[in-house]
């Protein structure tokens, strides 16, 4: 089971995980282009994202 499997059984610890995200994957942290493993990083956080809210 995935860490987003498991927190996606507790509501509270899925609404806390879903804040996070968004402050990672605010543009306005880069000052450059992103690279291909930011670019990678943000991906999985939006999978994340999807998979958690879809757990509410």
């Amino acid at each position: 089971m995935s860490i987003c499997e498991r927190i996606g059984t507790d509501p509270v610890a899925t609404k806390i995980k879903l804040s996070d995200p968004k402050h990672s994957m605010d543009a306005a942290r880069y000052c450059r282009t992103l690279n291909d493993y930011e670019r990678k990083r943000e991906e999985k956080y939006r999978k994340a994202e999807e998979y958690l809210k879809g757990c509410l």
